[in-house]
């Protein structure tokens, strides 16, 4: 488990990106981890990985902690980042050289990706393309079989049949011995994988749920079929009206994550009022 401890942190001497940060990551889940951009996502990721150590509190992976990137810690995580610098060698040389600091590694795992991802083993990286490099890496990075897959933006520069692959190639690594955290602002790449979802915002947790968590206690639906008391959040969508409301009627609807993110940054207390309410009311009934 991942567990972030009352974090402060900023840049030398700029502002707090995180302040009293404190948040969690289970086993057995893929989480989406969103935020506005600027919102301290990536910073997390760096936080995460040892790569920036908070000004105050602290974080830890199976009660290792991050600072001093101790090789125990290490062998917890692989980072996928957004922007990377790849040394001018194949693919099978990398593979040579970093695969043997993962003790999990499979390499028919990796040779099947990158045969799923259309990517030639004997490729000199530095000769790809942008989306060649981010699909080797996505197949480097999930063949390590670390606990923790750290992934931010990982859909940038695949084409469409890429993030579909990437898409299924996680849902079938998803199991209970893994977390799988995605950082992105591209909600759409992760919506039909994701299990969980937290909020940051202005450096603090704004919201934390379960999928199934959502679809108990929220409505994602149309504006006339909702009382304006059960509404929470709305939008214009291709000239019909969106809403986030209350399920107060044990409806089933399909989470719309952009619906969802936007309705927190507006009414972030009010949802959280009404998560709270029911887990109590669920404790007093079992």
């Amino acid at each position: 488990m991942i567990q972030v401890n009352n974090v402060d942190f900023a840049y030398k001497k700029g502002r707090l990106i995180f302040e009293n940060l404190t948040m969690k990551f289970e086993p057995g889940s893929i989480y989406g981890l969103l935020g506005k951009n600027g919102s301290g996502k990536t910073s997390l990721m760096k936080l995460i990985s040892g790569l920036r150590y908070p000004k105050t509190g602290n974080i830890s992976i199976d009660g290792i902690d991050s600072v001093g990137r101790s090789p125990e810690y290490l062998s917890k995580y692989f980072l996928i980042p957004e922007e990377f610098d790849f040394p001018s060698i194949t693919i099978e040389s990398f593979v040579k050289l970093y695969s043997p600091f993962y003790t999990e590694f499979e390499f028919s795992q990796f040779e099947h990706y990158l045969s799923e991802f259309e990517v030639a083993q004997n490729s000199i990286i530095t000769k790809l393309s942008l989306g060649q490099k981010k699909k080797f890496l996505l197949a480097f990075g999930l063949s390590c079989n670390t606990e923790v897959m750290l992934m931010d933006e990982p859909t940038n520069g695949l084409d469409i049949p890429s993030k579909v692959q990437f898409r299924k190639i996680l849902a079938g690594l998803a199991d209970t011995n893994k977390a799988f955290i995605i950082s992105t602002h591209q909600i759409k790449d992760i919506e039909e994988i994701v299990d969980h979802i937290s909020i940051i915002h202005h450096g603090q947790l704004r919201f934390s749920s379960a999928i199934d968590g959502i679809i108990e206690n929220l409505v994602f639906s149309e504006k006339q079929e909702h009382n304006e008391s059960e509404i929470l959040y709305e939008e214009k969508h291709f000239g019909s009206t969106r809403i986030v409301g209350k399920n107060i009627d044990n409806q089933y609807t399909t989470v719309d994550l952009e619906l969802l993110f936007n309705a927190v940054l507006v009414n972030d207390k009010k949802i959280k009022e009404i998560f709270d309410k029911n887990k109590i009311e669920n404790h007093v009934t079992v």
